[in-house]
């Protein structure tokens, strides 16, 4: 059996991206609406940058460098699914997705 991931893992955002309608619109301009607001309502709604996966790091939080979700979640479209495919990409580059 798998142990949990760590909330705010890159890991655990991606399970819980996994288990989002991926055909569900997500608002990014919105703090509430858009994903990372999101996950931080359903995980402990702590500061985001309590949440590595989120914005953590050395750039500002939406920095395309910083690879944080938000940063990931900026790019279109705006679905659950086509983030999901993006962080996994992102994130774990030696699988074929």
């Amino acid at each position: 059996m798998l142990a949990p991931s760590e909330v705010g893992s890159f890991a655990h955002v991606l399970q819980w991206l996994d288990k989002e309608d991926p055909d569900r619109a997500y608002e990014w301009q919105s703090p509430i609406e858009c994903p990372c607001g999101q996950y931080v309502a359903a995980h402990g709604n702590k500061p985001w940058s309590e949440y590595p996966a989120i914005g953590g790091g050395p750039y500002p939080i939406s920095a395309p460098e910083n690879g944080s979700m938000n940063a990931i979640a900026a790019v279109k479209p705006h679905t659950f699914g086509a983030l999901y495919l993006r962080a996994a990409k992102a994130w774990m580059p030696s699988h074929a997705f």
